[in-house]
């Protein structure tokens, strides 16, 4: 019995603190970086960006989706050999997920790189490009690029990767475990199903 209510005690907590609003995460001036299990501030903007329709966003524009920040540059060869299967799953999951690319490097630099590479590989790099995103990269801890990110739609920091985790079958998953932590959150399932939805992959 004392197992079992810790248990449930636990679950409650893992809802909880998933149900919160996690607003003041913000990663200008941060002191620490962002681990999993953090909340990012989706309200706030996250740079200078290309390659869409404004020149700035914040990823609330997203809404309902998951956010996976690309973190990468240049003259990084296994970043930019990732850009054609990442245009291929962001088509595929248009309406789940939203793929940032993010790097520290200036817009001039950007900019004539991304023509060039649209121009030799015959289709257009189908999200926003964060430049001069300096601030951003270094509110996360990572050695290699590309480095991910992913982030659920309520701010939740659910995995940082490298890009053999960018797959097909992992952003099956994790859609379908935002979905049913939504339906948590909403109140559609009940306190015990906490167990199945936490420890799913």
């Amino acid at each position: 019995m004392k197992k079992l209510l810790c248990l449930v005690g636990g679950a409650m907590l893992i809802t909880f603190a998933f149900a919160q609003n996690h607003t003041n995460h913000t990663f200008k001036n941060r002191k620490e970086p962002f681990y999993i299990g953090n909340y990012f501030n989706m309200s706030e903007p996250v740079g200078k960006v290309i390659n869409y329709k404004d020149t700035s966003l914040c990823l609330q524009d997203f809404k309902d989706k998951i956010v996976i920040l690309d973190f990468w540059f240049t003259g990084c060869t296994s970043c930019i050999n990732a850009f054609p299967e990442e245009v291929a799953l962001q088509n595929e999951f248009a309406d789940k997920i939203q793929i940032i690319a993010v790097t520290h490097e200036p817009e001039k630099l950007v900019r004539p790189f991304l023509e060039k590479w649209e121009k030799k590989i015959g289709e257009h790099l189908n999200f926003p490009i964060v430049v001069d995103g300096k601030s951003l990269q270094t509110a996360f801890r990572f050695r290699y690029e590309p480095h991910y990110v992913w982030i659920m739609p309520n701010g939740y920091i659910d995995g940082q990767t490298s890009s053999s985790f960018v797959t097909k079958g992992n952003i099956k998953s994790l859609i379908e475990k935002w979905k049913k932590l939504k339906a948590l959150l909403d109140g559609e399932v009940r306190v015990k199903d906490v167990f199945a939805i936490t420890n799913s992959k």
